[in-house]
């Protein structure tokens, strides 16, 4: 008996440790599971026109292209599975952060806030890479997964989605992807020239975080 404890004890154990090793790792959306979180995670979703209201339920972002833009999910008091599209939502707050709509098609991350605006980053499908996977079988969430993603922990056997980082900018209350043409639009002119010769010198990337924030600092926060 003291044995059959142990072994049970120990199994239970491997299980757990196991788990908390997949779940510890960065969630990339798989075929099976097209969205943003491993599970349902509970939000706060904000809405109105004339006034902000806003209501805590659990919730996930899908990123399928099938309906030619991010959807956001969401459990209602009644258990079922709803939709809504960017347009119709404010802002959401996820644990990991703030989620914005951007150009009413992605829910963006600020992921930094100052003064004088935002730095927003879009992550979704990178659909040049996913056509040129002729074996690619991106399929939609339904309500079944769905409401598995209460539990679901990630299976390494799963097929990646590929992904891919785009960064807006909203400066002076104007929403922008992070380009060579909008930011020379919307820098101050006079420093257009010093622009490029930073971008050439520095090894800017558009992708990188860290090249975003340097942009930020110094051509919008040194305007």
């Amino acid at each position: 008996m003291r044995n059959l404890l142990y072994i049970t004890i120990s199994v239970l154990f491997y299980v757990l440790s196991s788990c908390a090793a997949v779940t510890a790792q960065e969630w990339i959306p798989v075929e099976e599971f097209p969205l943003l979180f491993p599970r349902m995670e509970k939000a706060t979703i904000h809405f109105g026109q004339n006034t902000d209201k806003s209501i805590l339920l659990p919730c996930n972002i899908h990123i399928s292209t099938a309906k030619k833009g991010q959807l956001l999910y969401y459990i209602n008091a009644n258990g079922m599975v709803m939709e809504t599209k960017p347009s119709n939502i404010n802002k959401v707050i996820f644990p990991d952060g703030e989620y914005v709509p951007v150009n009413n098609k992605y829910f963006g991350k600020v992921v930094h806030q100052d003064s004088c605006g935002q730095v927003i980053r879009v992550w979704d499908t990178d659909l040049e890479a996913l056509l040129k996977d002729k074996n690619s079988t991106l399929g939609t969430s339904t309500k079944a997964n769905l409401e598995m993603m209460r539990w679901f922990v990630p299976n390494a056997s799963d097929v990646q989605i590929p992904m891919k980082v785009t960064y807006y900018f909203v400066f002076r209350n104007k929403l922008f992807e992070i380009t060579e043409k909008n930011i020379l639009k919307a820098i101050n002119p006079n420093r257009r020239h010093e622009y490029r010769v930073f971008t050439r010198s520095e090894q800017i990337l558009s992708t990188s975080f860290k090249s975003v924030m340097k942009i930020w600092n110094n051509f919008f926060v040194n305007y």
